[in-house]
Protein backbone atom coordinates (compact mmCIF):
# COMPACT_ATOMS: atom_id res chain seq x y z
CA UNK A 1 0.00 0.00 0.00
CA UNK A 2 2.83 2.42 0.82
CA UNK A 3 4.29 1.78 -2.62
CA UNK A 4 0.96 2.57 -4.24
CA UNK A 5 0.55 5.78 -2.21
CA UNK A 6 4.02 6.86 -3.36
CA UNK A 7 2.92 6.08 -6.91
CA UNK A 8 -0.15 8.31 -6.46
CA UNK A 9 1.97 11.13 -5.03
CA UNK A 10 4.46 10.83 -7.89
CA UNK A 11 1.70 11.10 -10.50
CA UNK A 12 0.20 14.05 -8.68
CA UNK A 13 3.61 15.71 -8.39
CA UNK A 14 4.28 15.46 -12.12
CA UNK A 15 0.85 16.88 -12.98
CA UNK A 16 1.28 19.63 -10.37
CA UNK A 17 4.63 20.83 -11.71
CA UNK A 18 3.29 20.85 -15.27
CA UNK A 19 0.21 22.83 -14.20
CA UNK A 20 2.24 25.25 -12.04
CA UNK A 21 4.73 25.86 -14.85
CA UNK A 22 1.87 26.45 -17.27
CA UNK A 23 0.06 28.94 -15.03
CA UNK A 24 3.28 30.76 -14.12
CA UNK A 25 4.09 31.11 -17.82
CA UNK A 26 0.57 32.45 -18.38
CA UNK A 27 0.91 35.00 -15.57
CA UNK A 28 4.33 36.17 -16.77
CA UNK A 29 3.18 36.41 -20.39
CA UNK A 30 0.05 38.32 -19.36
CA UNK A 31 2.07 40.69 -17.19
CA UNK A 32 4.38 41.35 -20.11
CA UNK A 33 1.58 41.94 -22.62
CA UNK A 34 -0.40 44.24 -20.29
CA UNK A 35 2.62 46.53 -19.80
CA UNK A 36 4.21 46.10 -23.22
CA UNK A 37 3.07 49.53 -24.46
CA UNK A 38 4.59 51.21 -21.37
CA UNK A 39 7.84 49.28 -21.78
CA UNK A 40 7.97 50.36 -25.42
CA UNK A 41 7.07 53.99 -24.68
CA UNK A 42 9.80 54.42 -22.06
CA UNK A 43 12.38 52.34 -23.90
CA UNK A 44 12.77 49.72 -21.18
CA UNK A 45 15.66 47.35 -21.79
CA UNK A 46 15.32 43.57 -21.77
CA UNK A 47 17.22 43.52 -18.46
CA UNK A 48 14.80 46.00 -16.86
CA UNK A 49 11.76 44.06 -18.10
CA UNK A 50 13.21 40.79 -16.82
CA UNK A 51 13.92 42.33 -13.40
CA UNK A 52 10.38 43.69 -13.10
CA UNK A 53 8.83 40.34 -14.08
CA UNK A 54 11.12 38.53 -11.63
CA UNK A 55 9.96 40.82 -8.80
CA UNK A 56 6.31 40.16 -9.69
CA UNK A 57 6.81 36.38 -9.95
CA UNK A 58 6.52 35.53 -6.20
CA UNK A 59 3.03 37.07 -6.06
CA UNK A 60 2.04 35.26 -9.26
CA UNK A 61 3.48 32.06 -7.81
CA UNK A 62 1.12 32.31 -4.84
CA UNK A 63 -1.84 32.84 -7.17
CA UNK A 64 -0.85 29.90 -9.40
CA UNK A 65 -0.41 27.29 -6.67
CA UNK A 66 -4.06 26.64 -5.60
CA UNK A 67 -5.40 26.33 -9.14
CA UNK A 68 -2.40 24.16 -10.05
CA UNK A 69 -3.13 21.87 -7.11
CA UNK A 70 -6.77 21.45 -8.04
CA UNK A 71 -6.03 20.91 -11.72
CA UNK A 72 -3.29 18.37 -10.96
CA UNK A 73 -5.57 16.56 -8.51
CA UNK A 74 -8.40 16.30 -11.02
CA UNK A 75 -6.03 15.17 -13.80
CA UNK A 76 -4.58 12.47 -11.51
CA UNK A 77 -7.97 11.14 -10.44
CA UNK A 78 -9.45 11.12 -13.95
CA UNK A 79 -6.35 9.31 -15.24
CA UNK A 80 -6.80 6.67 -12.54
CA UNK A 81 -10.46 6.33 -13.51
CA UNK A 82 -9.69 6.09 -17.23
CA UNK A 83 -7.22 3.23 -16.66
CA UNK A 84 -9.63 1.48 -14.25
CA UNK A 85 -7.11 1.88 -11.42
CA UNK A 86 -9.62 3.79 -9.33
CA UNK A 87 -12.20 1.03 -9.78
CA UNK A 88 -9.67 -1.61 -8.72
CA UNK A 89 -8.82 0.41 -5.64
CA UNK A 90 -12.47 0.81 -4.67
CA UNK A 91 -13.20 -2.91 -5.07
CA UNK A 92 -10.10 -3.93 -3.09
CA UNK A 93 -11.54 -2.32 0.03
CA UNK A 94 -9.11 0.59 0.26
CA UNK A 95 -10.93 3.65 1.57
CA UNK A 96 -10.80 6.95 -0.23
CA UNK A 97 -9.68 8.55 3.04
CA UNK A 98 -6.53 6.43 2.84
CA UNK A 99 -5.96 7.59 -0.72
CA UNK A 100 -6.31 11.20 0.37
CA UNK A 101 -3.47 11.01 2.88
CA UNK A 102 -0.57 11.64 0.46
CA UNK A 103 -2.46 14.54 -1.10
CA UNK A 104 -3.18 16.03 2.33
CA UNK A 105 0.52 15.67 3.19
CA UNK A 106 1.43 17.43 -0.06
CA UNK A 107 -1.12 20.14 0.75
CA UNK A 108 0.46 20.75 4.17
CA UNK A 109 3.90 21.15 2.59
CA UNK A 110 2.56 23.52 -0.08
CA UNK A 111 0.68 25.51 2.58
CA UNK A 112 3.95 26.00 4.47
CA UNK A 113 5.69 27.06 1.24
CA UNK A 114 2.92 29.55 0.46
CA UNK A 115 3.01 31.04 3.95
CA UNK A 116 6.80 31.42 4.00
CA UNK A 117 6.86 32.84 0.47
CA UNK A 118 4.21 35.41 1.36
CA UNK A 119 5.85 36.26 4.69
CA UNK A 120 9.46 36.66 3.56
CA UNK A 121 9.50 37.12 -0.22
CA UNK A 122 6.29 38.14 -2.01
CA UNK A 123 5.49 41.37 -0.13
CA UNK A 124 9.00 42.80 -0.44
CA UNK A 125 9.29 41.69 -4.06
CA UNK A 126 5.93 43.24 -5.01
CA UNK A 127 6.91 46.51 -3.33
CA UNK A 128 10.18 46.53 -5.24
CA UNK A 129 8.38 45.76 -8.52
CA UNK A 130 6.01 48.69 -7.96
CA UNK A 131 8.91 51.02 -7.15
CA UNK A 132 11.04 49.82 -10.07
CA UNK A 133 8.18 50.11 -12.58
CA UNK A 134 7.32 53.67 -11.56
CA UNK A 135 10.70 55.13 -10.65
CA UNK A 136 13.24 53.33 -12.87
CA UNK A 137 11.24 52.41 -15.97
CA UNK A 138 8.82 55.36 -16.14
CA UNK A 139 11.08 57.89 -14.42
CA UNK A 140 8.45 59.09 -11.94
CA UNK A 141 9.17 60.31 -8.44
CA UNK A 142 9.21 57.66 -5.76
CA UNK A 143 5.59 56.93 -4.74
CA UNK A 144 4.68 58.06 -1.23
CA UNK A 145 4.18 55.32 1.38
CA UNK A 146 0.60 54.13 1.70
CA UNK A 147 -1.16 52.70 4.71
CA UNK A 148 -1.89 53.32 8.36
CA UNK A 149 1.06 54.03 10.62
CA UNK A 150 1.38 53.93 14.39
CA UNK A 151 3.77 55.74 16.77
CA UNK A 152 5.62 58.01 14.33
CA UNK A 153 8.64 59.86 15.69
CA UNK A 154 10.61 62.67 14.05
CA UNK A 155 13.49 64.84 15.32
CA UNK A 156 14.87 68.10 13.96
CA UNK A 157 17.64 70.35 15.22
CA UNK A 158 18.37 73.98 14.32
CA UNK A 159 20.67 76.45 16.05
CA UNK A 160 18.23 79.33 15.56
CA UNK A 161 14.82 77.68 15.72
CA UNK A 162 15.78 75.15 18.38
CA UNK A 163 15.16 71.43 18.55
CA UNK A 164 11.83 69.87 17.62
CA UNK A 165 10.47 66.47 18.59
CA UNK A 166 7.32 65.22 16.84
CA UNK A 167 5.15 62.32 17.91
CA UNK A 168 2.07 61.11 16.01
CA UNK A 169 -0.03 58.32 17.48
CA UNK A 170 -1.79 57.30 14.25
CA UNK A 171 -1.46 58.48 10.66
CA UNK A 172 -3.59 57.31 7.70
CA UNK A 173 -1.71 58.23 4.52
CA UNK A 174 -4.76 57.66 2.28
CA UNK A 175 -6.63 60.44 4.14
CA UNK A 176 -3.49 62.38 5.15
CA UNK A 177 -5.05 62.59 8.59
CA UNK A 178 -4.45 61.14 12.01
CA UNK A 179 -4.71 61.49 15.77
CA UNK A 180 -2.65 62.20 18.88
CA UNK A 181 -0.33 64.85 17.45
CA UNK A 182 2.34 66.13 19.82
CA UNK A 183 5.17 68.59 19.11
CA UNK A 184 7.84 69.77 21.56
CA UNK A 185 10.03 72.72 20.50
CA UNK A 186 12.99 73.59 22.70
CA UNK A 187 14.49 77.04 22.07
CA UNK A 188 17.15 79.17 23.73
CA UNK A 189 14.81 81.04 26.05
CA UNK A 190 11.59 79.00 26.14
CA UNK A 191 9.91 75.72 25.26
CA UNK A 192 6.63 75.12 23.41
CA UNK A 193 4.35 72.13 23.35
CA UNK A 194 1.53 71.73 20.84
CA UNK A 195 -0.94 68.89 21.27
CA UNK A 196 -4.03 68.00 19.19
CA UNK A 197 -6.40 65.07 19.37
CA UNK A 198 -6.80 64.94 15.57
CA UNK A 199 -5.23 66.57 12.52
CA UNK A 200 -5.43 66.70 8.73
CA UNK A 201 -2.80 67.89 6.26
CA UNK A 202 -3.83 70.07 3.29
CA UNK A 203 -0.64 71.93 2.49
CA UNK A 204 -0.80 73.25 6.06
CA UNK A 205 -1.35 71.25 9.24
CA UNK A 206 -4.87 71.69 10.54
CA UNK A 207 -4.81 70.66 14.20
CA UNK A 208 -8.13 70.12 15.96
CA UNK A 209 -9.18 69.98 19.62
CA UNK A 210 -5.76 70.89 20.93
CA UNK A 211 -3.78 73.15 23.21
CA UNK A 212 -0.57 75.17 22.88
CA UNK A 213 1.60 75.73 25.97
CA UNK A 214 4.78 77.69 26.59
CA UNK A 215 7.38 77.45 29.40
CA UNK A 216 10.36 79.58 30.28
CA UNK A 217 13.84 78.19 30.96
CA UNK A 218 12.98 77.72 34.61
CA UNK A 219 10.12 75.40 33.64
CA UNK A 220 7.38 77.86 34.60
CA UNK A 221 4.21 77.75 32.50
CA UNK A 222 3.85 81.19 30.91
CA UNK A 223 1.00 80.60 28.43
CA UNK A 224 -1.72 78.02 27.72
CA UNK A 225 -4.18 78.44 24.87
CA UNK A 226 -6.72 75.77 23.92
CA UNK A 227 -8.12 75.73 20.37
CA UNK A 228 -10.74 73.83 18.39
CA UNK A 229 -9.05 74.22 15.02
CA UNK A 230 -5.85 75.97 14.04
CA UNK A 231 -3.58 75.99 10.98
CA UNK A 232 0.18 75.55 11.41
CA UNK A 233 2.84 75.85 8.72
CA UNK A 234 5.44 73.36 9.95
CA UNK A 235 8.46 72.72 7.73
CA UNK A 236 7.75 68.98 7.65
CA UNK A 237 5.07 67.14 5.69
CA UNK A 238 3.50 63.91 7.02
CA UNK A 239 5.39 61.84 4.43
CA UNK A 240 8.66 63.04 5.96
CA UNK A 241 7.74 61.00 9.02
CA UNK A 242 7.39 57.78 7.02
CA UNK A 243 10.91 57.44 5.63
CA UNK A 244 11.93 54.86 8.22
CA UNK A 245 8.45 53.66 9.11
CA UNK A 246 7.00 50.32 8.05
CA UNK A 247 3.34 49.90 7.10
CA UNK A 248 1.42 47.06 8.73
CA UNK A 249 1.18 45.43 5.29
CA UNK A 250 4.98 45.18 5.21
CA UNK A 251 5.39 43.83 8.76
CA UNK A 252 6.18 40.24 9.55
CA UNK A 253 3.40 38.32 11.23
CA UNK A 254 5.03 38.50 14.70
CA UNK A 255 5.51 42.26 14.40
CA UNK A 256 1.97 42.68 13.12
CA UNK A 257 0.53 40.85 16.14
CA UNK A 258 2.49 43.17 18.42
CA UNK A 259 1.33 46.16 16.37
CA UNK A 260 -2.32 45.13 16.83
CA UNK A 261 -1.82 44.85 20.59
CA UNK A 262 -0.32 48.35 20.62
CA UNK A 263 -3.29 49.73 18.69
CA UNK A 264 -5.76 48.11 21.09
CA UNK A 265 -3.85 49.37 24.12
CA UNK A 266 -4.02 52.89 22.69
CA UNK A 267 -7.74 52.56 21.96
CA UNK A 268 -7.17 52.84 18.18
CA UNK A 269 -9.32 50.71 15.81
CA UNK A 270 -7.35 47.77 14.37
CA UNK A 271 -9.95 46.24 12.02
CA UNK A 272 -7.85 46.35 8.87
CA UNK A 273 -4.73 45.12 10.65
CA UNK A 274 -6.61 42.14 12.15
CA UNK A 275 -8.08 41.32 8.73
CA UNK A 276 -4.61 41.38 7.17
CA UNK A 277 -3.29 39.08 9.90
CA UNK A 278 -6.11 36.57 9.39
CA UNK A 279 -5.80 36.75 5.59
CA UNK A 280 -2.11 35.85 5.63
CA UNK A 281 -2.92 32.50 7.21
CA UNK A 282 -6.20 31.80 5.41
CA UNK A 283 -4.73 32.47 1.95
CA UNK A 284 -1.92 29.96 2.60
CA UNK A 285 -4.53 27.42 3.77
CA UNK A 286 -6.16 27.57 0.31
CA UNK A 287 -3.80 24.73 -0.70
CA UNK A 288 -5.48 22.39 1.79
CA UNK A 289 -8.95 23.74 1.03
CA UNK A 290 -8.76 22.90 -2.69
CA UNK A 291 -7.52 19.38 -1.88
CA UNK A 292 -10.35 18.74 0.59
CA UNK A 293 -12.84 19.96 -2.00
CA UNK A 294 -11.09 18.80 -5.16
CA UNK A 295 -10.49 15.16 -4.25
CA UNK A 296 -14.15 14.17 -3.71
CA UNK A 297 -15.24 16.34 -6.66
CA UNK A 298 -12.66 14.63 -8.86
CA UNK A 299 -13.97 11.21 -7.85
CA UNK A 300 -17.61 12.27 -8.10
CA UNK A 301 -17.31 13.68 -11.63
CA UNK A 302 -14.44 11.55 -12.99
CA UNK A 303 -16.86 9.43 -15.05
CA UNK A 304 -17.77 12.50 -17.12
CA UNK A 305 -14.31 12.70 -18.66
CA UNK A 306 -11.10 14.66 -18.27
CA UNK A 307 -12.18 17.75 -20.24
CA UNK A 308 -15.27 18.25 -18.10
CA UNK A 309 -13.32 17.63 -14.89
CA UNK A 310 -10.63 20.15 -15.87
CA UNK A 311 -13.24 22.75 -16.83
CA UNK A 312 -15.02 22.16 -13.52
CA UNK A 313 -11.78 22.56 -11.56
CA UNK A 314 -11.15 25.90 -13.27
CA UNK A 315 -14.66 27.08 -12.39
CA UNK A 316 -14.18 25.98 -8.77
CA UNK A 317 -10.84 27.81 -8.48
CA UNK A 318 -12.03 31.07 -10.02
CA UNK A 319 -15.18 30.91 -7.87
CA UNK A 320 -13.02 30.37 -4.79
CA UNK A 321 -10.75 33.35 -5.47
CA UNK A 322 -13.67 35.54 -6.49
CA UNK A 323 -15.59 34.81 -3.29
CA UNK A 324 -12.42 35.04 -1.20
CA UNK A 325 -11.66 38.50 -2.60
CA UNK A 326 -15.28 39.51 -1.98
CA UNK A 327 -15.00 38.37 1.64
CA UNK A 328 -11.85 40.44 2.13
CA UNK A 329 -13.58 43.45 0.57
CA UNK A 330 -16.49 43.15 2.99
CA UNK A 331 -13.99 42.72 5.79
CA UNK A 332 -12.12 45.90 4.83
CA UNK A 333 -15.32 47.94 4.83
CA UNK A 334 -16.28 46.58 8.26
CA UNK A 335 -19.38 44.80 6.95
CA UNK A 336 -17.91 41.50 8.21
CA UNK A 337 -15.72 40.74 11.24
CA UNK A 338 -12.07 40.16 10.22
CA UNK A 339 -12.08 36.42 10.88
CA UNK A 340 -15.25 35.87 8.82
CA UNK A 341 -13.96 38.02 5.97
CA UNK A 342 -10.74 36.01 5.87
CA UNK A 343 -12.00 32.51 6.73
CA UNK A 344 -15.65 32.46 5.62
CA UNK A 345 -15.03 31.19 2.07
CA UNK A 346 -12.54 28.56 3.30
CA UNK A 347 -15.17 27.18 5.67
CA UNK A 348 -17.83 27.13 2.94
CA UNK A 349 -15.59 25.22 0.51
CA UNK A 350 -14.46 22.73 3.17
CA UNK A 351 -18.11 22.04 4.01
CA UNK A 352 -18.80 21.54 0.30
CA UNK A 353 -15.92 19.04 0.16
CA UNK A 354 -17.33 17.14 3.13
CA UNK A 355 -20.72 17.08 1.42
CA UNK A 356 -19.27 15.48 -1.72
CA UNK A 357 -17.37 12.98 0.44
CA UNK A 358 -20.61 11.92 2.09
CA UNK A 359 -22.37 11.85 -1.29
CA UNK A 360 -19.74 9.52 -2.72
CA UNK A 361 -19.26 7.66 0.58
CA UNK A 362 -15.57 8.65 0.58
Amino acid sequence: MKLFLKYLLLRFGKAFFIAAAGFMSLFIFSGLIIRLSVFSEYGASAKQIAYFLACKSPAWFLQALPVSILLALVMTITALKRHNELTAIETSGVSMITLMKPFIAAGIVITAIMFLTDEFVAKMASKEAYRYYNVVIQGHDAPPPRGRYFNLLYHTGNAEAGKSFYYIGLYDSSKRAGSNFNLDITGKSSSINIFAKTFIYKGDWELRNGVERSWDNAGKLIAEEPFKSRLFNFAQEPEDFLIKTVSYREMGIARLRKHIKELRAAGIPSHQERLDLQARVSSAMSALVVIILGFPIGIYFSHLGRIFAIALSMVVCFSYWGLYSLGLSFGQTGALPPWIGAWGVNMIFVLAGLYFMKKKNV
